[in-house]
């Protein structure tokens, strides 16, 4: 238990600051660095008195969100183990940042006379191109730009530049993501009318506002919208910011603007925010994430919560050897990059920061075979797969992953004969026939015994077919 407190409180020297974690790996080996938000969750529920409930815990993939779910889980078992005591997350916000969006919206404690609000539909990305692509939809959106002829043509154009395509598809696809970014970005339709003029997006723009009324006539609200929609509810209840006394985000540098409001609201009561992140992984710009919210979170801090963060720098790199750490700090430190932005205040779009590498070895982290005969490579790969398992330098061969173009290759079949000789065996379904998979072959046989073997021959007529006792 002793050495539990140590570790969890090295994740949260005190609770009354926000933080902020800037890393590329974490101080564990092989754990994440989702594990230091954790650790944190952990102190503060186990050491610190604060309730599930009373912690806002969030990432942004139902995966990343269902790790987080098991392993404070896990984590709070292993405590109760020691301890004795029973704690219960069945209440606490912890998943994606969406399904917390629509949790809030039904949420009675953040309604103002504590009644149930009415929460509209949520639709998934499917769900939203079917909605907009609906005949009448679809019509009534366009016509709403002043499209009458060739309108998907014409709409196309506008996102090309040139040439327009004639579908549909392409027309709603291009909308959805014009539509779904202004969202995100909290941009009226009316605020962005008055800017337009005369600018060739202004015709989807108006698409975008009589978009946004079917939606509430039908009770419906999109991915992006249902962001604003919970931003609108903690907005209009003074009391939102002190519902949870701790909001917790992880992978920060993927966070648009909405999201970066919507948490500063919900910590404007407590100021007790702490974010986890690394900008030189965001990749999610395309999908209207935002890396300044990251970078320029201690200016954020100033803005929406008067106070300024305490960032802690995990630099040590447990997972990569030193010479491709080194490789990567001296890519990132060079002086042909420039890591400000073109703006006159030259702001970084990058956390400073000089990676260091724990491991300092001489072994080989990259090996490359010979060009020869493909037999002969198969062979030596499968040779080195051998040693990585008789070695430990995997625990379990199922950590070890062969990358195909092509799961029809030839070679994909050597490389599985290859290891079967030296006595490892190799899971690849689809490299094979349907019917060399064992799975396949055990649901067909529960078939024919749950219904029998058809007859030879047998003709289907519409009422099926007749099997033999």
């Amino acid at each position: 238990m002793e050495e539990l407190k140590i570790l969890s409180q090295r994740c949260a020297k005190g609770s009354d600051t926000p933080y902020q974690w800037t890393t590329v790996h974490n101080r564990w080996a092989g754990i994440r660095k989702t594990s230091v938000l954790l650790w944190r969750t952990l102190n503060l529920i186990v050491f610190h008195g604060i309730k599930p409930e009373e912690i806002y815990l969030s990432t942004f993939t139902e995966k990343a969100a269902t790790q987080l779910k098991e392993g404070l889980r896990s984590m709070l078992g292993e405590v109760s183990s020691q301890d004795g005591q029973h704690y219960d997350i069945s209440k606490m916000y912890i998943g994606t940042v969406h399904s917390s969006c629509q949790r809030i919206l039904s949420d009675r404690n953040f309604a103002s006379h504590r009644e149930r609000p009415e929460t509209p539909a949520l639709m998934e990305d499917l769900q939203q191109y079917l909605f907009l692509s609906n005949t009448q939809n679809w019509k009534t959106v366009v016509e709403s730009g002043g499209f009458h002829q060739s309108p998907n043509e014409a709409i196309n154009k506008i996102f090309t530049g040139g040439q327009g395509s004639q579908s549909r598809h392409i027309a709603v696809t291009n909308c959805i993501s014009l539509f779904n970014r202004l969202s995100e970005e909290l941009i009226s339709p009316d605020m962005a009318l008055r800017k337009l003029n005369r600018n060739p997006i202004k015709p989807l723009v108006k698409m975008y506002s009589k978009y946004l009324e079917l939606l509430s006539e039908e009770g419906r609200t999109d991915f992006s919208m249902v962001q604003q929609a919970a931003l609108d509810t903690l907005n209009r209840f003074d009391g939102a910011g002190r519902i949870f006394k701790h909001v917790i985000i992880d992978e920060y540098q993927d966070t648009n603007t909405v999201q970066e409001r919507l948490f500063f609201a919900l910590a404007r009561g407590s100021k007790n925010i702490c974010v986890v992140g690394d900008d030189d992984q965001a990749l999610y710009r395309f999908r209207g994430a935002t890396v300044e919210n990251f970078v320029q979170f201690p200016k954020r801090c100033q803005q929406y919560l008067k106070c300024k963060p305490r960032t802690i720098s995990l630099e040590v790199n447990y997972r990569s050897q030193d010479h491709i750490v080194g490789f990567y700090g001296d890519f990132i430190t060079h002086d042909s990059c420039d890591w400000t932005t073109q703006s006159r205040n030259k702001t970084q779009y990058r956390v400073p920061k000089e990676i260091k590498a724990h491991r300092s070895t001489s072994n080989t982290a990259v090996v490359a075979s010979e060009p020869g005969d493909p037999d002969t490579v198969a062979d030596e790969i499968a040779g080195l797969v051998k040693k990585l398992i008789r070695t430990k330098k995997v625990q379990d061969p199922n950590q070890i992953a062969f990358l195909y173009p092509s799961l029809g290759s030839v070679n994909v079949q050597r490389m599985i004969e290859a290891l079967k000789r030296l006595g490892i065996e190799s899971y690849a379904p689809r490299a094979g026939h349907f019917f060399d998979v064992p799975e396949a072959l055990d649901m067909f046989g529960l078939f024919l015994h749950v219904f029998g073997k058809p007859e030879r021959n047998e003709q289907f007529h519409g009422k099926g077919f007749r099997c033999l006792p």
